[in-house]
């Protein structure tokens, strides 16, 4: 998986700059690829909640949500394998306005087991005091 970049997304040749400020670019952006006209339907949604209640104009709302679900795909992206399909479907994020989460919620544990850190750098285990 590449990091996405709301600069650089492929927009398909039919669209305009419009595809940039559009349901489809979010899914695009999205890191999980399923359900894709609902994911777009929800992503329209949520840039007209996002319009409302931060009262922004579509431009602005876009890109706010353009920004949040690049933050979010680099999240996912340092998952470990397994845990990647615990990613939700894009129209269940959009819907539950999961981009206003707090970033915080986007970072896995460590891996105890496999003694990495969230970077996935050796930690060394700690030793627990041995009982005599």
């Amino acid at each position: 998986m590449t990091s996405p970049d709301p600069n650089h997304a492929e927009r398909p040749e039919s669209m305009g700059p419009e595809y940039y400020w559009s349901g489809l670019h979010m899914y695009d952006l999205y890191p999980r690829k399923v359900g894709k006209r609902a994911a777009i339907t929800a992503a329209e949604k949520a840039m007209g909640r996002i319009e409302k209640e931060h009262k922004l104009n579509h431009i602005k709302a876009a890109d706010y949500l353009a920004e949040r679900v690049v933050m979010f795909a680099i999240a996912v992206e340092k998952w470990e394998g397994e845990e990647r399909k615990f990613c939700p479907y894009p129209a269940t994020w959009f819907n539950q306005d999961r981009y206003d989460d707090d970033q915080s919620e986007w970072v896995r544990a460590p891996d105890k087991k496999k003694g990495k850190d969230r970077t996935g750098e050796y930690e060394e285990p700690k030793k627990s005091p041995r009982k005599l």
